[in-house]
């Protein structure tokens, strides 16, 4: 699922902030149930801002994804780097920009889900990241 999320980067956690600056596509990409009563999710952020030379934390996210997903044109990386956990639904997601658009009184927060098979390239990079690295993860509460 990508859904519209109220990203805390970890840099603005250390500032003592509580919400993300804005509102961005986010991926969820790992569910847990076995924390209590609630289901504890991950969502890793969607960016327009380039990996550097070397970087494995982000991929590129395919122009048909996006466009499927009703995201704007401009080229996007999934950010492997940086995690957000919440137990669901959170007091962080966001209605989509199409929500606004259409002025609608349901206040949707999910884009889209991703293929299948990107997904399955996701969480295989995800999970080659995390052997050799150590994501950031901000707890949201």
């Amino acid at each position: 699922m990508v859904l519209s999320y109220s990203f805390l980067w970890g840099r603005e956690d250390d500032r003592g902030e509580t919400s993300g600056r804005k509102d961005r596509p986010a991926a969820i990409v790992i569910i847990r149930s076995d924390f209590g009563p609630g289901k504890l999710v991950y969502v890793v952020p969607i960016t327009h801002s380039e990996p550097a030379e070397g970087d494995a934390s982000k991929i590129p996210l395919p122009r048909q994804i996006k466009e499927r997903l009703g995201l704007d044109e401009e080229r996007s990386w999934v950010d492997l780097s940086e995690y957000n956990a919440f137990v669901w639904p959170g007091d962080h997601l966001r209605p989509t920009q199409q929500t606004h658009r259409a002025n609608s009184s349901e206040q949707e927060c999910l884009y889209g889900y991703l293929p299948r098979r990107f997904f399955a390239q996701l969480r295989q990079t995800l999970y080659e990241y995390r052997a050799s690295n150590k994501p950031r993860i901000t707890i949201r509460r």
